[in-house]
C-alpha cells in the first residue's frame, strides 16, 4: 500500500507541475489578451472621439445654416411686405388718377369750367401718372434686390 501511496504522490506531483505549467501559459495568454484588449479599447476611444468631434462640427454647420436660412426668410418677408405696400400705394394712386380723369372728362363736357381749371386738372392727372410710373420703377428695383 505504501508503494501505491508513493506512486500516487509522484503522480500528484506530476499533475501539480503540469498545472503550474498550464497556469503559467494561461497567465501569458491572459497578459497578451489584456494588452490586445487595451490596444483595441484605445483605438475605439480614438474613433469615438473623432466621430464625436465630427458630429459637433456638423451640428455647428447645421446651426449656422439654419441661422442663414432664418435671415434669408426674414429678408424675403421684409421685401414681400415692402412690395405689398408699394402695390397698395400704386393702386391708391391709380384710383386717384382714374377719379381725376373721370372728373376731367366730366369737366370737359361741361362748358362751365375754365381752361385754367382744365389745365390744373390735367397737370394733377399727369403728376399722379408720373407717381405711378415712379412707384413701378421702385417696385422693380426692390424686387431685383
Amino acid at each position: 500500500a505504501r508503494a501505491e501511496v508513493d506512486g500516487l504522490k509522484v503522480r500528484l506531483s506530476s499533475i501539480q507541475c503540469e498545472l503550474k505549467e498550464r497556469e503559467e501559459e494561461l497567465k501569458e495568454v491572459h497578459m497578451k489578451e489584456s494588452a490586445e484588449i487595451a490596444y483595441l479599447k484605445s483605438v475605439i476611444e480614438e474613433r469615438v472621439e473623432g466621430k464625436t468631434k465630427q458630429a459637433l462640427d456638423l451640428n455647428d454647420a447645421a446651426a449656422k445654416l439654419s441661422t442663414r436660412i432664418r435671415e434669408k426668410e426674414a429678408k424675403i418677408d421684409e421685401l414681400t411686405n415692402t412690395l405689398m405696400e408699394t402695390q397698395l400705394e400704386r393702386n391708391s394712386i391709380t384710383i386717384q388718377a382714374e377719379e381725376l380723369m373721370l372728373r376731367l372728362q366730366a369737366c370737359e363736357r361741361s362748358e362751365a369750367l375754365t381752361e385754367e381749371e382744365n389745365a390744373r386738372l390735367k397737370a394733377e392727372a399727369e403728376r399722379l401718372r408720373n407717381d405711378v410710373i415712379a412707384l413701378q420703377e421702385t417696385s422693380a428695383r426692390e424686387i431685383d434686390t
